[in-house]
């Protein structure tokens, strides 16, 4: 169920998108404690960015989940994300923003199913 897009300007190699992508849902499933196999990630190169009226690179990120959404998870999950970004994309830890949020059973489907 957890889901993760990372959105970034940063022309990554489909071999960096892979490597940011797998360091992406492990560090997503390992912090909520989610299976693998419900796991979704994607990464989106995007337009220009600016972050702090610059235009270095940085990234935005957002993680959502049913369940497991705790200030205890956000913090290893941003901090994991963050790394990963900085080892794959480049991009410095101090330019990336990552929001949660925590959805109810009823506001997720998998196909044509909700978990609530």
């Amino acid at each position: 169920m957890p889901k993760c897009m990372i959105f970034c300007p940063v022309a990554a190699t489909p071999a960096q998108q892979d490597a940011l992508l797998k360091d992406a849902e492990k560090a997503v499933a390992d912090a909520l404690g989610k299976p693998l196999s419900y796991v979704m990630v994607g990464y989106s190169q995007t337009g220009q960015m600016r972050f702090g009226g610059s235009s270095d690179p940085c990234a935005f990120i957002r993680v959502a989940s049913i369940g497991g959404i705790t200030s205890s998870t956000n913090c290893k999950i941003a901090a994991a994300l963050s790394a990963a970004c900085e080892r794959h994309l480049g991009v410095p830890k101090n330019r990336i923003y990552t929001t949660f949020t925590n959805k109810s059973p009823s506001e997720w489907a998998m196909g044509d199913r909700t978990f609530g």
